[in-house]
């Protein structure tokens, strides 16, 4: 279950990948979209605003694989529990 989880926590930034290509592709509005046109305007603090939202994606699934890895796996929390403080 463990690898599940962490596999499904780190796809959430290919989600919002794949989101953008399909909106530049059937060019439907969105932020992939927007994000693109910015990088051709070279609207730098608007791409750096998207880069920035990837990057809160990535952190926040990886965040959120552990805490669930943590839930679902015993072993884990005997170790947490086990620790000096």
């Amino acid at each position: 279950m463990h690898p599940t989880i962490t596999l499904l926590g780190l796809a959430l930034p290919a989600l919002a990948g794949g989101a953008a290509v399909v909106e530049v592709v059937f060019s439907w509005p969105g932020l992939g979209r927007l994000q693109q046109t910015a990088l051709l305007s070279r609207d730098f603090p608007l791409a750096l605003g998207g880069l920035l939202a990837t990057g809160a994606l990535v952190i926040a699934g990886g965040v959120i694989s552990d805490v669930l890895s943590a839930l679902v796996d015993p072993r884990w929390r005997r170790a947490s529990e086990a620790a000096p403080r």
